[in-house]
C-alpha cells in the first residue's frame, strides 16, 4: 500500500514521453483527443474499450494510467490507486525483466530509490530487457525524473529513443532534465527536436516557453524574447472557466518571462510594458507586481514601487523576497522603522535570504547603527562569501570612521568578486546609477569613496 500511495503521488508529476505514432484509428485517438481536452472519464473509457482488443498495447495502459492519475488528484477517491498501480506494472513490466512487486525486498528496494534513501541508479535495481518495450522505459524515465534522479532519467530517455521512439514527448522531457543540469546546448537541441518530432499530451507554447527560460539562463536573451512571443501566439482563451483561467496564468507568466529577458537587455520601457500586462492577465499574480516593483524602484519611482510590493505580499503573505524589497523602498522613502520590520519578517520567513540582511543593514548605516550595520553585513557574507554588496556596505561603515586602510582592502576584495567594481570610481558610479538603489546618505558616503578610489 505504502508503494502504491507513493506511485500515485508522483505520477501526477510525469510528463508524458509518448509517440506521435497511431495505434489505433478507432477509440485510442478518440482517448488521447478527450485525454487532451481534459476529459479524463472519456479517455478512461475509451482506452479501456481499446484495450479489451489490444490487451498488450503499453502506450494505451501508459495513457489511461495518466487519466487515472488526473482523476485521482481532482477527486480524491482512493479506489483510484490500485487501478494507477495496476497500469503502471503493465507498463513496468514491459521493459524489465524480473520486475515483482510483490517481492518485498525488490518493493523496499524500489521505494527506497523513489523517496531518496537510495542513492545508486535504477539501473542497479532494475534488469533492462534486450528487446525492452520503449514505453517502460519512459515511464521509470519519468519517475526518475519527478524524483531528481536527472542522470537516470536522461539515460533511460536516451535508451527509449534508441529503442526506435522517435516522440517528440520524450525529447522534451529530456531536454528538460539537461535544462535541470544546466547543459542548455543539449537542452535547446531536444527543445527543437521535440517540436520537429511532434507533441501528444504537451503542447507546443510550453515546449517554447521552456526554450525561451533556457535561453534566458544561458544569457541568450534576444533568442529568449523570441521564444515567448512564439509561446503567446495563437493562444486563444479556452470557453471552459477552469481552461480559460489557465490560458490567462499562462499569458502572464510569459509575458513575466519575457520582460524579464527585456529588462536583462536594458529595454526598460518594454519591459515595463510586459510586466503590466502580465499583471492584467493575472491579477493574482505576485511575482508579476514584484517584478514591476523592482523596475519601478530602479526606475527611481518608490511609491508606486511600494504599492507593488504592498500587492504581491498582499498575494503571497509568505515570500521572503517581497517583504525585503518593500523594506528596502521604505528605507529609502526614510520610513525606518517599517522598514526593520518588513525586513525582519523577511528574515524570519527565510534566513538565508543573504539580501536581506544586507537590505536591513543599510537602514542600519542610514539610522546611523554601524555595528547592527556591520553584524546585517557579516550574516550576509556567511551565506555568500561572494556577496559584493555586503563587502561594499562594510567599506562604507570603516569609511565612517576613517579606516581608510580596511577600506580599500574591503573595496579590492568586492572588485575581485564583482567584475563591475573594477576600475574604482567609474565602476562604482556605474553600478549606482544602473539600479544599485542607496539612500542618500549612502551615496554621500559613496561620493567620499569615489575620492578615495582615485588616489
Amino acid at each position: 500500500m505504502q508503494h502504491t500511495i507513493i506511485l500515485a503521488m508522483l505520477l501526477h508529476l510525469l510528463l508524458p514521453g509518448l509517440s506521435n505514432a497511431q495505434v489505433d484509428e478507432g477509440p485510442f485517438e478518440k482517448g488521447i483527443d478527450a485525454l487532451k481536452l481534459s476529459n479524463y472519464s472519456d479517455a478512461i473509457k475509451l482506452l479501456t474499450k481499446h484495450l479489451e482488443g489490444h490487451p498488450d498495447d503499453t502506450k494505451a495502459f501508459y495513457y489511461r494510467s495518466k487519466a487515472y492519475t488526473s482523476t485521482y488528484l481532482e477527486s480524491k477517491d482512493a479506489t483510484y490507486l490500485s487501478k494507477i498501480m495496476s497500469d503502471n506494472d503493465k507498463v513496468s513490466q514491459a521493459a524489465y525483466r524480473n520486475l515483482d512487486f510483490k517481492k518485498p525486498a525488490y518493493r523496499d528496494s524500489l521505494v527506497d530509490w523513489i523517496t531518496g534513501r537510495y542513492h545508486g541508479s535504477i539501473f542497479d535495481l532494475v534488469d533492462l530487457r534486450e528487446n525492452a518495450d520503449a514505453v517502460g522505459i519512459v515511464s521509470y524515465g519519468d519517475i526518475a525524473k519527478g524524483t531528481g534522479h536527472t542522470l537516470d532519467a536522461i539515460e533511460l530517455y536516451t535508451r527509449a529513443i534508441q529503442h526506435g521512439w522517435q516522440s517528440g514527448d520524450i525529447y522534451y522531457s529530456r531536454a528538460l532534465a539537461n535544462a535541470n543540469l544546466r547543459k542548455y546546448n543539449l537542452a535547446i537541441l531536444d527543445f527543437n527536436a521535440s517540436l520537429k518530432f511532434g507533441l501528444i499530451l504537451i503542447h507546443p507554447r510550453d515546449v517554447y516557453f521552456a526554450l525561451g527560460t533556457v535561453y534566458h539562463n544561458g544569457k541568450s536573451d534576444n533568442e529568449a524574447i523570441d521564444s515567448y512571443s512564439k509561446a503567446m501566439q495563437n493562444l486563444d482563451e479556452e470557453s471552459k472557466p477552469r481552461l480559460a483561467n489557465e490560458v490567462r496564468q499562462f499569458k502572464s507568466k510569459c509575458y513575466l518571462a519575457r520582460g524579464s529577458s527585456l529588462s536583462e537587455l536594458g529595454k526598460f520601457a518594454e519591459a515595463l510594458s510586459d510586466y503590466d500586462k502580465a499583471v492584467d492577465s493575472d491579477s493574482t499574480n505576485g511575482l508579476a507586481y514584484n517584478y514591476r516593483g523592482c523596475l519601478r524602484l530602479e526606475s527611481k519611482r518608490p511609491q508606486q514601487a511600494l504599492s507593488d510590493f504592498s500587492k504581491a505580499i498582499e498575494i503571497s503573505p509568505r515570500e521572503s523576497d517581497y517583504y525585503s524589497n518593500r523594506g528596502m523602498t521604505l528605507n529609502l522613502l526614510q520610513q525606518y522603522d517599517k522598514a526593520i520590520i518588513d525586513l525582519t519578517k523577511a528574515i524570519e520567513l527565510d534566513s538565508s535570504n543573504a539580501s536581506a540582511y544586507n537590505n536591513l543593514a543599510y537602514v542600519y548605516i542610514d539610522k546611523d547603527f554601524p555595528n547592527l550595520a556591520s553584524l546585517n553585513f557579516q550574516k550576509a557574507l556567511s551565506l555568500d562569501h561572494t556577496d559584493w554588496e555586503a563587502m561594499l556596505g562594510t567599506a562604507l561603515i570603516h569609511l565612517a570612521s576613517d579606516q581608510i586602510d580596511s577600506v580599500l582592502t574591503w573595496l579590492d576584495t568586492a572588485q575581485q568578486a564583482e567584475p563591475r567594481l573594477k576600475g574604482g570610481i567609474d565602476g562604482i558610479a556605474k553600478l549606482a546609477i544602473e539600479g544599485h538603489i542607496f539612500s542618500d546618505k549612502c551615496t554621500a558616503r559613496l561620493r567620499r569613496l569615489f575620492e578615495i578610489t582615485k588616489r
